[in-house]
């Protein structure tokens, strides 16, 4: 038997189908065993919505602490409901503050050994913005995310634990 995943796509995007498909090979590297991986995507804006449109939207001055151990005892329940045996959660969501305290207190659960198999995770991204003249003689400016790959934090932690 393999190793069973769940994704947890926190992101306010839907995964673009690079994403879906770098998931696996990411994990396997990981992981390093070469056994089969089974991956299951989800995202938090169907599995916990109520949580997904706080998190999306948090007000300046929040105190964030419940919605931190909200999320984290809300992702591992995830990661257990579908039999995990790794659980990423894929980042981010919420303000910057918020990120940052989620990476602190994660990093404190992680050390301790209480949070389990749940690891945050990245996409790296290349941001390249397009300027257009626009035929009134303004000018537009898109940003472009292009795909580069997942990350994760405290790699060394990880494999050093496992």
């Amino acid at each position: 038997m393999g190793l069973k995943v769940v994704f947890i796509n926190a992101t306010q995007h839907e995964l673009t189908q690079e994403q879906k498909d770098a998931i696996k090979p990411f994990v396997e590297r990981l992981v390093g065993d070469g056994g089969d991986v089974e991956v299951t995507i989800t995202n938090l804006k169907d599995e916990l919505p109520e949580l997904y449109n706080q998190l999306s939207n948090i007000p300046y001055g929040t105190n964030t602490q419940p919605l931190i151990e909200s999320l984290i005892n809300k992702v591992v329940e995830i990661g257990d409901r579908y039999n995990a045996s790794l659980t990423l959660i894929h980042f981010p969501i919420g303000s910057p503050r918020f990120m940052f305290e989620v990476a602190m207190v994660y990093a404190y659960l992680f050390r301790d050994g209480s949070i389990g198999d749940v690891y945050p995770i990245f996409s790296h991204t290349e941001r390249k913005v397009v300027e257009e003249k626009l035929d009134d003689g303004s000018m537009k400016k898109v940003s472009v995310f292009k795909f580069n790959g997942y990350e994760i934090p405290l790699i060394e932690n990880w494999i050093a634990r496992n």
